[in-house]
């Protein structure tokens, strides 16, 4: 299914008072839009936050590159007194690191390539409530790691997606079915 819906469109559909997750923050910008639109109980923030790290808007526009190293405690203050915990992790182990069956939502926008958004989908759907969603960016033929690991993901699995194109950029969104760990 498609919809021009935007990210932002799909965040407020999240339901509010639930675990989420943003899997690669960049400049925490979209952390931001989730704390504000969803009013989560609690919201993770993970990243490798090292090196260098350049990256455009949700349209791919406005690209500018930060040093990572000092993401992690800027974020820290900027979230401070919130309900948010910045995590230095990949986010494959964070995953494999949380209970079972315990996140709401995830957020998935981190490196693009093909193997690594297929071990975050699978690692998602263990880390997931039945029910729960695994979301994220950039599903677009620029990036066609994520489409491809998307469409796997959802042909091996039987479940559908729905691509939100409203930003040039499209996101996605999958339910997640509990066949991992569930």
């Amino acid at each position: 299914m498609s919809t021009n819906k935007t990210r932002l469109d799909l965040l407020g559909e999240v339901p509010k008072n639930t675990i989420l997750a943003e899997l690669g923050t960049f400049s925490g910008y979209f952390a931001d839009e989730i704390l504000r639109r969803c009013h989560p109980q609690h919201l993770y923030v993970v990243d490798l936050f090292e090196g260098v790290v350049g990256s455009g808007d949700e349209n791919g526009e406005n690209f500018r590159s930060i040093d990572m190293g000092f993401m992690k405690p800027h974020l820290e203050r900027h979230f401070g007194g919130k309900p948010v915990t910045v995590v230095k992790s990949d986010s494959v182990s964070w995953l494999l690191g949380q209970p079972e069956g315990t996140i709401d939502f995830v957020y998935i926008d981190t490196i693009h390539d093909f193997k690594q958004t297929l071990a975050e989908l699978v690692a998602s759907t263990r880390a997931t409530k039945r029910g729960g969603w695994i979301c994220g960016h950039d599903y677009d033929e620029k990036f066609s790691g994520v489409v491809q690991a998307v469409d796997l993901y959802c042909s091996a699995f039987g479940v559908p997606v729905t691509i939100y194109r409203g930003d040039k950029l499209a996101s996605f969104k999958i339910i997640n079915a509990g066949r991992i760990g569930g």
